[in-house]
């Protein structure tokens, strides 16, 4: 199959990142390069692949139609710094409020479940003699698998995740809630310095 072909519809676990749905490209080349044998070529490659995926879920004329089921330690793992992850925060929940995408978050409440053995999508085609395929995203390689047995495995995996998840109203409110949590940690530092300070 190949890798940048579109898919019109794609429903993702996503295991504890916000990086598909950053605002900006979300992976630079040397970032992509991290990954054990994979060279400067392949990389810049693959993040050219990202975008005009990334790009798709923009097309007015044909946006992607998605569906999320985010883990909530994402929300709350700082990644580069509480302002960044902010920023981040509120980009998903301007996502989640587009009609063609559905974020949902599953709790922590929700316990073990299938999507702790890694991230995974399910593609499904507009045409095309495959109409289906489980993309499976490993440290050292990509994996695309289409036999009907994984793709039942793989669909029933999701819907158990979906049962989980709290609803997209649900979401976006722990979504802002955390938002504030990352706010209070920014500027947290600075507020307590200034009040070691004293007046001038």
């Amino acid at each position: 199959m190949a890798a940048d072909i579109n898919p019109t519809v794609r429903r993702r676990r996503l295991g504890a990142e916000l990086r598909r749905l950053r605002k900006d490209s979300g992976l630079t080349s040397s970032q992509a390069a991290e990954r054990p044998s994979v060279t400067v070529e392949q990389a810049t490659r693959h993040l050219k692949v990202r975008l005009r995926r990334q790009h798709r879920i923009y097309d007015p004329a044909s946006p992607l139609r998605l569906w999320v089921v985010l883990d909530e330690s994402a929300l709350h793992r700082v990644v580069g710094s509480p302002e960044i992850m902010r920023e981040q925060l509120e980009h998903l929940n301007a996502l989640a409020a587009e009609p063609h995408i559905t974020v949902r978050v599953l709790p922590y409440a929700a316990g073990a479940h299938p999507g702790l053995a890694g991230q995974f999508s399910l593609l499904r085609f507009a045409d095309g003699p495959q109409t289906e395929v489980v993309y499976l995203k490993r440290f050292t390689s990509d994996l695309h698998l289409e036999r009907e047995s994984d793709l039942q495995r793989f669909g029933m995996m999701y819907d158990r995740l979906q049962a989980g998840a709290l609803s997209p109203d649900g979401t976006r409110d722990l979504i802002t809630r955390a938002v504030k949590c990352h706010i209070d940690a920014a500027s947290g530092p600075r507020a307590h310095e200034a009040g070691r300070q004293g007046p001038s």
